[in-house]
């Protein structure tokens, strides 16, 4: 018979890499962050930004996934996935989950590669503004594919900056 190891099966959707995200360890959460950024979910990048600022949490009740939003005194409570309401929590209630500077670099350009679709031509500026610390060959091409498609005048410029950037690091003009 074949064995396979549950530990490298990618979640069967992107909701349930979510949930996976309350007992991953730092080694498996690179890969649920990609399978959630991969996803094309219209919640995807505000998952991704709940881990990164610290909103996204576990219930300590049921060790539920959810997004604690500041409220008052507590928290509101809302399903990442459905953004549906689950009431209210306290401090107490919940725990962060964990992340590490290298899931801190990982989500920031995970954000940055969702924002660059995004409708606002300020959000897809603002992104590539993001990526020029942490330029490398992948974002480099992804932000040559993006320019092409870029209908926005300053969007381009800062793709621009950023290519030029890019170059600038790798030694090789128009890489």
């Amino acid at each position: 018979g074949v064995t396979v190891s549950l530990a490298k099966t990618p979640y069967a959707d992107a909701a349930g890499a979510v949930q996976a995200l309350a007992t991953a360890g730092f080694l498996a959460k690179p890969a649920l962050l990609q399978q959630i950024a991969g996803s094309g979910e219209p919640w995807a990048r505000a998952v991704l930004q709940g881990l990164l600022d610290g909103t996204l949490q576990i219930r300590k009740s049921d060790q539920r996934v959810l997004l604690a939003l500041p409220a008052g005194q507590g928290f509101e409570l809302v399903d990442p996935v459905s953004g549906a309401s689950l009431g209210a929590g306290e401090r107490l209630d919940l725990k962060r989950i964990p992340i590490n500077n290298t899931l801190r670099t990982q989500l920031n350009g995970l954000i940055a590669r969702l924002s660059l679709a995004d409708p606002d031509p300020r959000r897809r500026r603002a992104a590539v503004r993001s990526l020029y610390e942490t330029l490398d060959a992948d974002s480099a091409e992804l932000l040559r594919e993006r320019r092409s498609l870029e209908t926005d005048g300053g969007v381009r410029d800062a793709i621009d900056v950023a290519l030029a950037l890019a170059d600038l690091a790798s030694g090789q003009p128009g890489a």
